[in-house]
C-alpha cells in the first residue's frame, strides 16, 4: 500500500491535481481540477438589436470552471466470495463546482447570455454485486444541488435559483442473469427527479420511472460466434419529459420521450 500524489496537466486549460492512497483492495483520492470553454459557434450570434449577420454577441464571455472531489473505489474483501456472498465493487464520490460566466440560452437557444457564477454540489455512488459468476445486480445514485450564485440581466435577479435543465436525483437499478447455455436477461429501472426549465423557476417537469428489459444470446459454432438480442425501452409506456429547451418561448420547453418502443440485433463474427 502506498501513497500517490500527481500533476496531470490534460491540456493547458484544464490541468488537474491529485491526490491518492492505494491498497490492493481500494483506493481513496482527492482532486483539484478546472477548465476553460469557449463559446460555441451557434452561441457567438447576438439578440436583436445587433447585427447577426457581422456582430457577435457582446454578452458572452469564456466559461470557467474549478472542480473539487473526493471519493473512494475498490471492492469488498475476497473473503465474502468464498461464503458464497459474491463480489461487491463500489466507486464513491464527492464534489463541488464552481462555475464562472457560464453560458446560458434564451428564447429556446435563440441567443445566449452569461450568468455570472454558478455552484454545483454533489454525491455519485455506484455499485456492483456479483453472484455465483451468473447474477449481476448494479445501483447507480447521484444528488445534487445546483444553484446560481450570482446572475442577474434585464429580465431579473436568479441568484440562489437553481439551474434549470439539471435534476437533483438520478437512479438507476439493474439485474443480469447469465445461464451456462448463452442466453442472459437484464432489467433496468431509471428514475429521474423533477428540474425547471427556466432561470426564474416557473416552469418544471414531473419526475418519471421508466422499465427497460433485454434478452441477449451468443453462441460459438466453430471458428464463428453468433449472437443477437431483442429489447423493450420504456415497458409500461410512461409519458414523460425527456428534455427540455432552456428558457423557452411562450411556454415551449418540454420535449416528449418516445413511447413504448422495441429493438433488436444480430451479429457474426469468426476467429
Amino acid at each position: 500500500m502506498s501513497p500517490r500524489i500527481g500533476w496531470s496537466p490534460r491540456s493547458r486549460l484544464t490541468p488537474k491535481a491529485s491526490l491518492a492512497y492505494e491498497t490492493d483492495r481500494f483506493i481513496v483520492f482527492a482532486a483539484l481540477g478546472g477548465g476553460v470553454e469557449s463559446p460555441a459557434f451557434n452561441e457567438v450570434d447576438p439578440p436583436a438589436p445587433y447585427d447577426t449577420l457581422t456582430a457577435l454577441n457582446p454578452f458572452l464571455d469564456p466559461m470557467r470552471s474549478t472542480t473539487y472531489e473526493l471519493g473512494a473505489r475498490g471492492e469488498t474483501n475476497p473473503q465474502l466470495a468464498a461464503r458464497d456472498l459474491g463480489r461487491l465493487r463500489y466507486d464513491l464520490a464527492l464534489y463541488w463546482i464552481d462555475v464562472y460566466d457560464e453560458i446560458v440560452p434564451f428564447d429556446g437557444g435563440a441567443y445566449y447570455y452569461t450568468a455570472g457564477r454558478s455552484r454545483r454540489q454533489g454525491f455519485e455512488c455506484g455499485l456492483d454485486w456479483l453472484l455465483a459468476n451468473r447474477l449481476a445486480l448494479g445501483a447507480a445514485f447521484t444528488w445534487s444541488r445546483n444553484r446560481y450564485v450570482i446572475y442577474e440581466n434585464d429580465r431579473g435577479n436568479y441568484a440562489d435559483n437553481e439551474v434549470p435543465g439539471l435534476p437533483a436525483g438520478v437512479l438507476r437499478l439493474s439485474g443480469r442473469y447469465q445461464t451456462p447455455f448463452g442466453l442472459s436477461a437484464e432489467m433496468i429501472v431509471d428514475y429521474a427527479d423533477d428540474y425547471f426549465a427556466d432561470d426564474a423557476n416557473t416552469a418544471a417537469t414531473e419526475p418519471y420511472t421508466l422499465l427497460g428489459a433485454r434478452a441477449s444470446y451468443a453462441r460459438d459454432v466453430g471458428s464463428a460466434s453468433l449472437g443477437g438480442f431483442v429489447g423493450v425501452e420504456n415497458l409500461t409506456g410512461e409519458r414523460y419529459t425527456a428534455s427540455v429547451f432552456l428558457n423557452g418561448v411562450d411556454g415551449e420547453y418540454y420535449e416528449p420521450g418516445l413511447p413504448r418502443h422495441w429493438s433488436f440485433g444480430l451479429t457474426a463474427g469468426w476467429k
